[in-house]
């Protein structure tokens, strides 16, 4: 009960912060995304999700673990007409800092500093590909709440 107690107050002290986070594109924000795609043979790229964070923020990596209340990074992509996602999901390039926490069940996954997620798609050059990633960023004190950041690449020719 104590716990549930916690997460409860812990949401709603971030009730007034819903504005610092709007958008990344704002000066106030500890993370900033850079989208890119190189081409790997032909016919096969590389689309590649950048977060660079201001010192002392993370946000949590694919598998955030925990005991389920904390908010995974993830990324939800649309199907390409004329391609094909090449393996199952997103991956980090590099492993993320692993700790436990008193007052969270299990261990606990993130990303400081810098970290790139990447996907290989099998697809023309020229095809357009939309996704979404949604993230959530935190410090030492508290977690802001989760962002929504739509991206759109066209894979070069």
């Amino acid at each position: 009960m104590k716990k549930i107690i916690q997460v409860v107050l812990l949401l709603f002290s971030l009730l007034p912060l819903s504005g610092f986070a709007q958008g990344l594109k704002s000066s106030g924000s500890p993370v900033m995304w850079d989208f890119s795609v190189s081409q790997q043979e032909p016919g096969t790229y590389r689309v590649e999700a950048k977060a660079i964070l201001q010192p002392g923020f993370h946000i949590w990596a694919l598998d955030a673990g925990g005991d389920g209340s904390l908010i995974a990074t993830s990324f939800v992509t649309q199907d390409v007409a004329e391609g094909e996602w090449k393996d199952k999901g997103w991956m980090e390039s590099k492993a993320p800092v692993v700790q436990r926490l008193e007052f969270i069940e299990g261990a606990i996954r993130w990303h400081e500093k810098e970290i790139s997620f990447y996907r290989e798609i099998n697809a023309p050059g020229g095809t357009e590909v939309n996704g979404t990633v949604t993230f959530q960023t935190c410090n030492d004190q508290m977690c802001f709440p989760p962002e929504d950041l739509d991206f759109s690449i066209v894979l070069p020719e």
